[in-house]
């Protein structure tokens, strides 16, 4: 299990006109404040020092970004454009809502607008996603997932059939006061991979993930801290058998309480100047 897998932490209110927080979407998931239209993020490499930081060539990888998003006036993103180091387009993402708004699945295309892969969900009375495919270009199943909720529209469980129908895998969920603290892996088998157990702070920040093996030895941990915007400022991560990486993060933000800069320091080393440029419905 590799550092991307513990670094992924936090990935969006009805929006209405007066932009009134209704429920969750892609903004309120993405912690943006105010009536969102686009985010154009570019991450580049950072040398120097704590006091002279340098902002060199752009980069990507899993805990930085080159792409542009586009929202709609309901708080959910149109689409998501992704570049590669030289600006070029290298995919795209389109997604698919309903006329009150619901998202429906989406579109994946190459850089040439050729169809890559497609998602669709399947809903039950109450609107909770119940059921999740995707799809090949060819419209061949890629995977599906269904889902089980509790009574208290927690999703409880969650199992994954690979293109030949076959069980790959099963989630379980735990909760407590509506929250994530314990999730569960199995294989297709029902033997029991790994599992996770989480800790919150009073605003619901995620403060701890362990993961264990099955045979629940420690396999990774991450602990994190949040500033008063309930931007991540620091997290901590041990791996079994390396070194602990220590990732600590500085903002500047616009006067929506939005980022428009972030710079990101692995064990107290400039390593990434990420910035925004946010535009907003008037």
């Amino acid at each position: 299990m590799n550092k991307k897998f513990i670094l992924i932490i936090i990935s969006a209110v009805v929006l209405l006109v007066s932009c009134k927080r209704e429920e969750e979407n892609d903004l309120s998931h993405s912690n943006l404040k105010g009536c969102v239209k686009s985010i154009r993020e570019i991450s580049y490499q950072a040398s120097g020092n704590q006091d002279t930081i340098i902002k060199g060539d752009i980069v990507m990888g899993s805990d930085v970004s080159n792409l542009y998003a586009e929202y709609n006036e309901q708080g959910n993103q149109k689409f998501v454009i992704n570049y590669d180091n030289n600006g070029n387009q290298l995919d795209k993402w389109v997604f698919k809502y309903s006329a009150k708004g619901e998202q429906l699945g989406g579109n994946y295309y190459h850089a040439d607008n050729t169809l890559l892969d497609s998602t669709y969900y399947v809903k039950d009375v109450k609107g909770r996603i119940i059921e999740y495919y995707h799809l090949f270009a060819d419209g061949n199943l890629r995977y599906k997932t269904f889902y089980t909720y509790d009574n208290k529209g927690n999703i409880s469980e969650e199992k994954t059939f690979d293109q030949t129908n076959t069980l790959y895998s099963t989630t379980k969920y735990t909760y407590k006061k509506n929250k994530v603290i314990k999730d569960e892996n199995f294989d297709g088998s029902n033997q029991l991979k790994y599992f996770s157990t989480y800790a919150y702070d009073k605003n619901s920040n995620l403060i701890q993930q362990i993961i264990y093996n099955a045979d629940k030895s420690i396999n990774t941990s991450g602990n994190y801290a949040y500033n008063e915007h309930n931007d991540i400022i620091r997290q901590i991560t041990k791996l079994s058998n390396e070194e602990d990486m220590t990732y600590t993060y500085t903002y500047k933000y616009d006067h929506h309480n939005n980022w428009t800069e972030k710079i990101t320091f692995i064990n107290n080393v400039p390593a990434f100047i990420t910035t925004r440029q946010i535009e907003y419905f008037q």
